[in-house]
């Protein structure tokens, strides 16, 4: 798991407060049919430290890992708040097709999130990259194997 340099900006200065991020990775979260957070061991999750409004960013870097599709399937990424205002922060959402495999073991990409523009409702609104599949490859797995999570405070 990786923070920002919190050795250089300590989390009492002002400043820790204006941008941050953290970058999650560890053993790779296979996704399934059942939106679920994306824990690969350290997940990718950010506590936004004061009431306000943010940009966020996120991405994850997705693989096939031995996967077979007998049909095309739906990939969804999304934020999502796990306290105070607990669900998915609006247009925050990105989803992609997969297409056919056979026992394929490959890349399928990194993908970026679209940005968005989050309000806080409370002080530590928490912050957590979810995924899921349409359905579970019938061999194998689409496995999230990195992903991160960073914001800028805007007011």
């Amino acid at each position: 798991m990786y923070i920002d340099n919190p050795t250089v900006i300590p989390a009492t200065s002002p400043l820790s407060i204006l941008n941050s991020g953290i970058y999650a990775d560890g053993a790779p979260y296979s996704l399934t049919n059942s939106l679920a957070l994306v824990n690969m061991g350290n997940p990718p999750s950010i506590f936004l430290p004061a009431t306000g409004t943010y940009r966020l960013t996120a991405q994850a870097n997705v693989i096939y890992t031995g996967a077979t599709f007998a049909a095309n399937q739906m990939m969804n990424l999304r934020l999502r708040c796990i306290n105070n205002a607990t669900g998915d922060l609006s247009a925050s959402s990105f989803d992609t097709t997969l297409g056919i495999v056979t026992t394929l073991t490959a890349p399928i990409g990194m993908f970026p999130l679209p940005p968005v523009n989050y309000t806080t409702t409370g002080i530590g609104d928490n912050i957590q990259v979810y995924g899921s599949l349409t359905a579970a490859p019938s061999l194998g797995a689409v496995n999230v194997t990195a992903a991160n999570i960073s914001y800028i405070k805007l007011t």
